[in-house]
């Protein structure tokens, strides 16, 4: 079964305040900013009249989202080009020496760890293990 994870993020309306919630997946265009079209023609209203100096503007603070690091790694599976992302980054700590570390023994220990079980090892695939590892 694939690993599947629907990850939404809850945000703030800047007019009233109420939260909404949005998918945290980048979609095109302008990230959802209002909670609905009223708040949006609203605030648009309040905006337009300020300027003009007729009322004043009250912006409510946003919170800064928290993300742990399991829902990091959790957006990093669901995804195919995080995943080779990482496994070229990885690659290039590897061929630069930077594995070798004692910061990174743990990773390297694992990636030593994944490559020993992988099924059907074939070293034209890349999945042999390096001389640094």
């Amino acid at each position: 079964m694939p690993y599947v994870v629907s990850m939404v993020d809850e945000r703030t309306c800047p007019r009233c305040g109420q939260p909404f919630y949005v998918p945290s997946t980048p979609r095109r265009g302008r990230p959802q900013q209002w909670c609905s079209q009223a708040c949006r023609r609203a605030g648009y209203e309040e905006r337009r009249a300020a300027k003009n100096g007729a009322i004043a503007i009250e912006y409510v603070e946003k919170p800064a989202p928290t993300i742990t690091l399991d829902e990091h790694v959790a957006a990093v599976l669901d995804s195919p080009a995080a995943c080779r992302n990482v496994l070229r980054s990885l690659r290039d700590l590897a061929l630069a020496g930077e594995l070798d570390r004692a910061r990174w023994s743990g990773v390297s220990h694992e990636l030593g760890r994944l490559i020993d079980g992988a099924p059907g090892q074939r070293s034209e695939r890349g999945l042999s293990r390096p001389a640094p590892w």
